[in-house]
């Protein structure tokens, strides 16, 4: 799709990059689809290489201002108020939408070419950078240090140069508390203590040790994420695609997932229709592994859709493998993590197994100096979520099926040393800690089989 246009100075370097075909399919974009022009329309002028598709942008603008929409005819009379040759205007915009048809851009590719576009202005405005700073440092004075400082954090903020990234207190209004800004976790008792549920622009550790139950509380999640109609990104470093989809079918089927191949066809063909007809806003990734790998393919996926909530099972085996430097690799992950979330708005989960030093305490529930073998993990987080299950370590224990979920850490909300609920990890599904989740628990026909995370 791409149309590098490059201009060579006479020592041979780089003097312009530019792609010539995303500005026509950008335009033509917007005066395909006229209603979603206002969403772009910050973009400055300049961020098209060519002169040409500068004046039709600047005239898309000018019909902004007046309230009206980018359409061919409006353009072009636009154009021509502007100065233009009444033909020559026409066929500048009918030459647009004619090359345009070569790759049909649609209403879901506008997002698409806005970060193109984006991308390749700023490596055209950086390419000028490094052109100026070549030459200005070669001169006395500091007035350089101040101009390169301004110039490399405006190419970083998209040129917005007007734009006051400041808020004043005084003319800030706090936006009403509706809930949209949470995730359900589909128990009441745990989303009241979280005062909603999981929150848009978090980053949230789900960490506990082996057999607790970490992926089955994620797919419940998960599950729970997409009734209510969010789009959920699920990266799976532990386990294949096979793997993760026998767990929803279970849950679906309620059915053992260990035990799949000896359900019935009736539960197998209900699961399965139920995973076609409410699965479709999960997108699972089982083959990215590294941290650029996974942070690449959740940025894909949230360039195709609104992406809400973001699970990645998990830390230890993104890590794995960097040696002495496991506590760094995963400082700068869960960074990358962190900054991410903030940067657009969506929850993102991360599991992690803590080690065996839980195993040597008399009370083997986690706390938060367990993910300390993590670096500066624990500083980082803004809520930790730690699972524990006593029937493991006691098997006689009155808490048979429940599952403490502990928060030691929770920047805007509350902690909590335990906040019980009922587990059936065989189908992982949870329910509220009450008589009614009790029942339906003593209603199942099958013992809730072993776990592996």
């Amino acid at each position: 799709m791409t149309n590098n246009k490059i201009a060579d100075r006479p020592d041979g370097e780089i003097q312009v990059i530019a792609d010539l075909d995303i500005e026509i399919n950008f335009l033509a974009c917007m005066m395909l689809n006229v209603d979603i022009a206002p969403n772009y329309i910050s973009l400055p002028a300049v961020a098209f290489y060519s002169d040409e598709h500068q004046k039709i942008w600047r005239a898309i603008q000018a019909l902004h201002q007046e309230g009206k929409p980018p359409e061919m005819t409006r353009v072009s009379l636009m154009l021509r108020d502007m100065g233009m040759a009444s033909v020559v205007a026409v066929k500048l915009v009918s030459s647009i939408l004619d090359r345009s048809f070569i790759y049909k851009p649609m209403l879901e590719d506008a997002d698409k070419y806005y970060e193109a576009l984006n991308e390749v202005w700023r490596k055209r405005r950086m390419d000028n950078f490094i052109q100026k700073f070549q030459v200005s440092i070669r001169y006395p004075g500091l007035e350089w240090k101040a101009a390169a400082q301004k110039e490399f954090a405006n190419i970083f903020t998209d040129g917005l140069e007007t734009e006051n990234p400041f808020i004043n207190l005084a003319e800030y209004d706090l936006p009403e508390d509706d809930g949209t800004d949470c995730i359900s976790t589909g128990l009441s008792i745990l989303d009241q203590f979280l005062d909603g549920g999981l929150k848009l622009g978090e980053l949230i550790l789900l960490a506990a040790r082996t057999s607790m139950g970490k992926t089955a509380f994620m797919c419940w999640l998960a599950l729970v994420a997409a009734h209510m109609g969010k789009n959920v990104s699920v990266i799976s470093v532990e386990m294949d695609m096979r793997s993760i989809y026998k767990r929803w079918l279970g849950a679906y089927g309620n059915f053992p997932y260990k035990s799949w191949k000896y359900a019935t066809p009736e539960i197998k063909q209900r699961a399965v229709a139920e995973v076609k007809a409410k699965g479709a806003r999960i997108n699972v990734n089982p083959v990215s592994r590294t941290p650029d790998q996974i942070l690449a393919a959740i940025r894909r996926d949230m360039m195709t859709r609104k992406v809400d909530i973001v699970f990645v099972d998990h830390l230890h085996h993104v890590i794995a493998g960097a040696g002495q430097d496991e506590r760094s690799e995963a400082a700068h992950f869960v960074t990358d993590l962190k900054n991410l979330a903030n940067e657009t708005n969506t929850a993102i989960v991360l599991l992690a197994q803590l080690n065996r030093g839980v195993e040597g305490r008399n009370d083997k529930r986690p706390t938060l100096s367990d993910i300390r073998e993590f670096g500066a993990v624990e500083q980082i987080i803004d809520l930790a979520m730690m699972l524990y299950r006593d029937e493991y370590y006691n098997p006689d224990t009155v808490d048979r099926n429940v599952t403490e979920v502990i928060i030691p850490k929770n920047r805007n909300g509350q902690t909590s040393t335990g906040i019980k609920v009922l587990s059936d990890l065989a189908t992982n599904k949870y329910y509220d800690f009450s008589i009614d989740g009790q029942a339906i628990l003593r209603n199942q026909n099958y013992s809730s089989q072993g776990v592996d995370s």
